[in-house]
C-alpha cells in the first residue's frame, strides 16, 4: 500500500488537472494513513482525507476508499455492497485494486472453521478458490502488488500449502523488509516446519527498532513467536524473557500467559506457575485447560484440598473431559482411598 501511495503521489505531482491532482494526492495519503494509523483503525486524518475523495468523479478509484474503511471495521456486508456498486459503474475497466479488494472480501469470509459441516467446508473452499483467482489477476496486473501477495500467502497457508506461502512471504520481505505481517507469518511457518535457524533470523526483524511504531498487539505476537521458538530450542531463559516482553506489550495475551504458566510447570517453579494461572483466571479465562492447569498448580504447592474442589467443579462443568476424573483418581490415591 505504501509503494502504491508513493506512485499515486508522484502521478499527482505531474497532473495538469488540479482536481485530479488533489484527488490522487488525498487518496494516496488516505491509504498511507490507513496502513500506518495504528492498530488497524483509521485515524481521524485518514477519515478526513477519505471525505475529500469520496465523491470525486475525476478519480473512479476514490470509490474504493469507503470499501477499505468498511473492511477495516469488519463490515463485510457493507464492503460487498460498495465493491459491487463500484464494479457495476466501472464495467470491464476495473483495475488491480478492485480485484484485490474483491479477493480480500472473499478471503475474510472464509476463515478456518474446524466445526464446519461438509456442506459448509465446500462453500468455504469455493470462496477461497474464487478469492485466489481474484488475487492472482490483481498480481498479474501489478506484479509488485504487496498487499495482494500477502493475502494470497494467507490463503496458501490456510489451504495447507505452507511452502507456497513461504515463497510468497519471502518475495514480499525482499521488496519490503519492514512488512511486519509478512515477517510474522513467515516466522510462524518456519517455526512449524522446524527451520529454527531461519526462524530466528526472520523473527529478529519485528522486534527491532525498525518496528518500534508497530501496534502493541503486533509486537506482542512477535515476542510470543520468539518465545515459542526458544522453547523449542530448549533456551528457557531467552523464552522467559520473550514471554515477559510479549505480556508487557499486551498484558492480556492469553496464549502468552498460557505458555508462561506451562513453562513454569516444566521448570517445577510451583509458586510462579500458580500465580500465572491466577492471572489467567483474573481476566476471566476459566475453560477446562485453565482449570486443569490450576489443579496442577494447587497440587504443586501442596494444596490438595483446594485442588479437590477444582476437580469436583471441573467434573460438574466439563463432564466430557476425562482429565478431571484422572485427577480425581490421583487425589483418591494420595488420600489413601484406594477402593474409590
Amino acid at each position: 500500500g505504501y509503494e502504491w501511495a508513493l506512485k499515486e503521489l508522484r502521478r499527482a505531482a505531474t497532473e495538469d488537472d488540479q482536481a485530479t491532482h488533489r484527488s490522487r494526492s488525498a487518496l494516496a495519503n488516505a491509504y498511507r494513513e490507513l496502513r500506518y494509523g495504528g492498530s488497524g483503525v483509521w485515524s481521524a486524518k485518514a477519515e478526513g482525507l477519505m471525505s475529500r475523495v469520496k465523491g470525486d468523479e475525476a478519480l473512479p478509484e476514490s470509490r474504493l476508499v469507503p470499501v477499505v474503511l468498511a473492511l477495516t471495521e469488519g463490515k463485510l456486508t457493507e464492503a460487498d455492497k460498495l465493491i459491487a456498486e463500484h464494479r457495476e459503474s466501472m464495467g470491464d475497466k476495473v483495475g488491480p485494486e478492485t480485484l484485490f479488494l474483491e479477493g480480500e472480501i472473499l478471503r475474510m469470509r472464509s476463515p478456518p472453521n474446524p466445526e464446519a459441516t461438509d456442506e459448509q467446508r465446500k462453500k468455504l473452499e469455493a470462496q477461497r478458490k474464487e478469492a485466489e483467482k481474484k488475487l492472482l489477476k490483481a498480481i498479474a496486473a501489478r506484479p509488485a502488488f504487496q498487499r495482494a501477495m500477502y493475502s494470497l500467502a494467507v490463503l496458501e497457508e490456510l489451504g495447507g500449502r505452507p511452502d507456497k506461502a513461504r515463497d510468497l512471504l519471502r518475495k514480499i520481505l525482499k521488496r519490503e523488509p519492514t512488512h511486519s505481517g509478512a515477517a510474522l507469518a513467515l516466522g510462524r511457518i518456519l517455526l512449524e516446519k522446524r527451520e529454527y535457524k531461519d526462524a530466528v533470523e526472520v523473527l529478529a526483524a519485528p522486534v527491532s527498532d525498525k518496528f518500534e511504531n508497530a501496534p502493541a498487539k503486533q509486537r506482542a505476537l512477535a515476542h510470543h513467536l520468539r518465545a515459542k521458538l526458544f522453547l523449542r530450542m530448549n533456551k528457557g531463559a531467552k523464552a522467559e524473557e520473550e514471554l515477559s516482553l510479549a505480556l508487557k506489550h499486551d498484558p492480556e495475551n492469553l496464549a502468552a500467559m498460557e505458555d508462561r504458566a506451562e513453562h513454569y510447570r516444566r521448570k517445577g517453579q510451583c509458586k510462579q506457575m500458580f500465580k500465572a494461572y491466577q492471572d489467567l483466571q483474573t481476566i476471566g479465562k476459566d475453560d477446562a485447560d485453565t482449570r486443569i492447569g490450576m489443579i496442577k498448580a494447587r497440587l504443586c504447592i501442596g494444596q490438595k484440598g483446594e485442588a479437590n474442589k477444582l476437580v469436583d467443579s471441573g467434573i460438574k462443568d466439563f463432564p466430557q473431559d476425562a482429565r478431571f476424573r484422572y485427577y480425581q483418581g490421583l487425589l483418591f490415591i494420595k488420600s489413601g482411598r484406594m477402593d474409590e
